[in-house]
């Protein structure tokens, strides 16, 4: 089965061209797309799945002779190490200059950091995990052992899974900008090249519009079967079937109702919400001292007369104090 982090990665092409109404919003170039892009988004693809280097736990310790009681206290020891490192190393992902970013950390960001949640729904989740023990089972059958080719079989994994990206936070941004980057052989160009290259990319990366308003993104991911989408998320939908219905909320129960949307345009586009940072008072949603906040989707969102209803989740929840880089809220 394939890997949905290295999927994900393949939408991001969708996610950088220019929506026609983001265009006479403002220059933030959400959806600009390049060979250059593509060609990274293919290379990403190749990346194997992320992983925490744990060779540093390999020692030689002589257990003998220990008492239960100290083996209990060297596993737990390891185990906070283990958690320590790999909060750390998370970290410095995002905490260093951009530049600086392999592919593989840029993909960390765009499915696996604090700026990027999955949610995949309950029918899908089971039906993968059915669709995987089917092929488990039947990758062990020799050819012609049930009247099947070991390996092929009709399956159905259900509703692909949808990844919700902070796109006003600049990381998210900087992740697509590194892979742009690293697809054009950024590194090995001449100063004046560079120069070009960053320039090309200003608008994208500065994102005037997310001055004044959070914003969402939402990308399916590929269906498994056919490694396509045939559809975008909320492709069909419109400002009026979302007003009333998506929200922004912190903990303190604080929200802002949807200002702005713009649907995907086919089926390898992202969704994009927009949400106002101000109140009418002018204080901000989301603040560094706020704890969390999440994407709400009320009730009525779940109608049968939706179709996306069963692709989303009720909510997405966001812990702030992850969001800092530094001590700047990035969102």
């Amino acid at each position: 089965m394939k890997n949905h982090n290295s999927e994900i990665v393949l939408r991001i092409a969708a996610s950088t061209r220019q929506p026609g109404s983001l265009t006479r919003w403002g220059s933030m170039n959400l959806n600009r797309e390049s060979t250059k892009s593509q060609a990274w988004h293919r290379s990403l693809a190749q990346i194997a799945p992320m992983g925490t280097d744990r060779s540093w736990m390999k020692t030689s310790l002589n257990l003998r002779g220990i008492n239960m009681k100290i083996l209990k206290r060297v596993c737990l020891t390891f185990a906070v190490a283990l958690l320590l490192v790999g909060v750390i190393s998370a970290q410095k992902t995002w905490e260093k200059p951009y530049k600086k970013w392999s592919k593989d950390d840029a993909m960390k960001i765009v499915t696996t950091s604090p700026w990027a949640a999955t949610y995949q729904s309950i029918n899908g989740s089971a039906a993968a995990s059915q669709s995987q023990i089917a092929r488990n089972q039947t990758d062990t059958v020799n050819g012609g052992g049930n009247g099947r080719n070991a390996g092929s079989f009709d399956r159905n994994a259900g509703p692909a899974p949808v990844v919700f990206r902070l796109h006003s936070g600049r990381p998210i941004r900087e992740a697509i900008q590194r892979g742009r980057e690293i697809a054009a052989g950024y590194d090995k160009m001449d100063d004046q090249k560079k120069q070009e290259f960053d320039a090309s990319g200003k608008g994208f990366l500065d994102c005037a519009i997310c001055k004044d308003y959070y914003v969402v993104s939402a990308t399916k991911f590929p269906d498994p079967t056919s490694g396509s989408v045939d559809e975008g998320i909320l492709q069909g939908s419109t400002l009026n079937d979302l007003k009333g219905n998506v929200w922004l909320v912190n903990d303190k129960g604080e929200k802002r109702e949807i200002f702005q949307f713009t649907p995907p345009k086919r089926a390898g586009d992202s969704a994009y919400m927009f949400f106002a940072r101000k109140d009418e008072n002018g204080s901000e949603l989301i603040r560094a001292d706020t704890k969390s906040f999440k994407l709400l989707f009320n009730n009525n969102f779940f109608l049968s007369s939706n179709p996306y209803a069963a692709l989303m989740p009720s909510s997405m929840e966001f812990k702030v104090p992850q969001l800092l880089v530094g001590n700047k809220l990035e969102f």
